[in-house]
């Protein structure tokens, strides 16, 4: 009989920082675990604690003695029986285990039940794709168990959900060949699917990866639906995007406000496709009023505010923007500025001393606090800005790897919904600041803004997906 596999983990300080998920992975599994003492209170029984200088004398017993092995592999077992390490009271006490106390808040109570179904969002330079999948996972009918994986930094917010999420690090992270990746990508599917029994999985991105579109192919009892959104800039050559549709049981496309301007590739294929309302996180009355948006962010509600969220500037320099703006709201001095800091930058925008920081998760639910926004026109931010009748200056991300940005600015500017500022045009960003404080411009943005409006997405899509997942032939 060959060995069991064992995971060796070397201490580092008197806690161990790293490898937790594969650590819980590993007892979750059955497998022996070897750690040292001051891990006991972390992990609980299950493992095998020794001195660091004993692994060697551990690992050659497990392997040279049977019945050693089988003993721990008992012992595993009983505490895996005793302890039901998949619910989600196990993973409220390993998420507290590893971070501290948090204080996870579910929409719904979430018990696991059949039906579960594979949240997957790609990396991104924000959280838009994150965004939308979690909008629509708190939706699902009851009966249904949303588990998330997600290439994003900013995983943490499935668990402000309340759901279950595991992280992969995308392969310009790991500094590895993106071949080597997808076939490291795939083997991780395969194990997360079998591990939570998934049977749909629902993946939010420009394009499936690769590895993502051979471990469900490959799988009978396993089906895809892509989230695209539209908006696809048509100077793109996006073929080899569109070529990845084959492996999807269902396109779910999340229409845009401003689609009527949509001259990208993917346009062209919406015969292909199912189209929903906009998917929004939030609905409308779930925005906190003036009075509690302030009190929540420390500002004074008698004062007016403008919030700067013109992204996370990884790919796109906006300091030179958010300078202009800032140096303008000052000299005027009617209006203080509040930046929004993107929880997946790079960098901190520490260079405006003074200057409140927003920093937190959905940004839409302060939207009351603010008067006006100075906003990057990404579809999350785009649409709920019209959606909830936020007065704003749109200032288009133009990264060549962007969606058209400048067109859905455009439509909402024609439509006098909001006001249009190419990054590049700096010698009228005084005056367009000085415009939107006029009351009567801001009163009219936000009456157009209304008419605009859509009903939430969400809820459609909520209900697509669980009739994919739920019919036995599934929709193909």
């Amino acid at each position: 009989m060959p060995p069991s596999p064992t995971i060796k983990i070397l201490p580092s300080g008197n806690r161990i920082q790293a490898s937790n998920t594969a650590i819980w992975k590993a007892l979750r599994s059955g497998l022996p675990v070897i750690l040292p003492e001051t891990c006991r209170e972390d992990f609980g029984p299950g493992p095998l604690y020794r001195h660091p200088d004993d692994y060697g004398d551990t690992l050659r017993q497990l392997e040279e003695r049977p019945s050693f092995r089988q003993e721990i592999l008992s012992h595993i077992a009983a505490q895996i029986e005793r302890r039901d390490v998949s619910s989600p009271d196990f993973e409220r006490e390993k998420l507290e285990t590893l971070t501290g106390q948090v204080d996870l808040k579910p929409v719904r109570a979430s018990r696991l039940r059949p039906g579960r179904v594979l949240f997957m969002s790609s990396n991104g330079v924000g959280v838009g794709h994150l965004s939308r999948l979690i909008a629509i996972a708190r939706r699902l009918p009851d009966g249904f168990e949303p588990v998330f994986l997600s290439l994003s930094q900013a995983m943490p917010v499935v668990h402000q959900f309340g759901f279950h999420g595991e992280f992969l690090p995308y392969h310009l992270s790991t500094l590895s060949d993106y071949d080597d990746w997808n076939s490291w990508l795939q083997i991780n599917l395969h194990q997360i699917l079998d591990a939570y029994s998934i049977g749909t999985v629902v993946f939010d991105g420009s394009m499936p990866y690769s590895g993502l579109c051979q471990a469900v192919s490959t799988r009978k009892d396993c089906r895809m639906v892509w989230v695209r959104r539209g908006m696809w800039r048509s100077d793109q050559d996006n073929t080899v995007h569109l070529s990845r549709a084959r492996f999807a049981d269902l396109i779910l496309e999340p229409d845009d406000i401003a689609s009527e301007l949509d001259t990208g590739e993917a346009a062209r294929c919406r015969n292909e496709v199912v189209v929903v309302n906009p998917i929004r996180l939030l609905d409308l009355d779930e925005l906190l009023t003036r009075r509690e948006s302030c009190k929540m962010l420390g500002l004074n509600q008698r004062r007016r505010h403008a919030l700067i969220q013109l992204g996370a500037g990884n790919n796109f320099s906006n300091v030179d923007v958010i300078d202009n703006v800032i140096a303008t709201l000052r000299e005027i001095g009617t209006v203080e500025p509040v930046l929004a800091e993107w929880l997946t930058a790079e960098a901190p925008l520490d260079l405006w001393p003074g200057v409140p920081r927003l920093r937190c998760f959905p940004i839409s639910r302060y939207y009351r606090a603010f008067d006006f926004t100075v906003s990057a026109v990404g579809y999350n931010s785009f649409n709920e800005i019209i959606s909830f009748g936020l007065p704003s200056v749109l200032v288009p991300n133009l990264n060549q790897m962007m969606d058209d940005q400048a067109s859905r600015a455009s439509f909402a500017n024609d439509h006098e919904a909001a006001i249009f500022v190419d990054a590049e045009l700096k010698p009228i960003f005084r005056e367009v600041i000085v415009a939107v404080h006029d009351d009567d411009l801001r009163q009219n943005m936000t009456r157009n803004c209304r008419k605009l409006a859509r009903p939430n997405g969400a809820h459609e899509a909520a209900e697509i997906i669980a009739e994919v997942a739920g019919s036995p032939g599934g929709a193909r």
